[in-house]
């Protein structure tokens, strides 16, 4: 490949070259920002399974950034998921499919559909994300939020514990509380 130009290799392989160049520095933390982005299924799949054997031989960190959901829960041990730029919630990859977790996780999940289903029934997001070149008041969430209550318009909420995680939800978080009272 190394007398190769780029326009001659596939999509799949510019990744793969990608990971090596970044490899060849020896680093403890790789950064992947969208690495299966514009790819096939297949090949998507096989760039996902290269990092994950690279990172076990080669012991580095890796951050996935992606907005493909079955890309995250596949590859990774840990997910946050951002809204508006902020941490919304944090859980370990298999505790992100059971709930309840922050609206837009949930949303985000609604929008995620199992290809092996018999059936598929994808949701969608209703409104618009905030422009973030304005002050904000609240969580940025709450004018999409079923769920929104006075507070969330006016008081941002804090990362807050919700199972093996977090989640900066003012709703998730009192009800949390509440079933941790209830517990005996």
């Amino acid at each position: 490949m190394l007398d190769s130009f780029p326009h001659e290799l596939s999509g799949g392989m510019r990744q793969r070259v990608s990971i090596a160049l970044a490899l060849a520095l020896q680093p403890r933390l790789i950064v992947f920002d969208e690495p299966t982005t514009a790819l096939d299924v297949i090949v998507q799949g096989a760039v996902i399974k290269t990092i994950k054997d690279l990172q076990a031989e080669k012991s580095f960190t890796a951050i996935l950034i992606s907005h493909d959901l079955g890309v995250v829960l596949d590859a990774t041990g840990r997910v946050m998921v951002m809204y508006a730029g902020r941490i919304v919630e944090d859980q370990p990859s298999k505790e992100l499919l059971r709930g309840p977790h922050h609206p837009y996780t949930e949303a985000l999940l609604g929008c995620y559909a199992d290809p092996r289903a018999d059936e598929i029934h994808l949701g969608g997001i209703a409104g618009s994300p905030p422009d973030l070149s304005l002050p904000q008041a609240g969580c940025s969430f709450a004018p999409r939020c079923s769920l929104a209550e006075d507070i969330c318009r006016e008081v941002d909420p804090e990362l807050t514990a919700l199972g093996s995680g977090t989640v900066a939800c003012h709703v998730r978080a009192r009800e949390s509380n509440a079933e941790t009272k209830v517990r005996p």
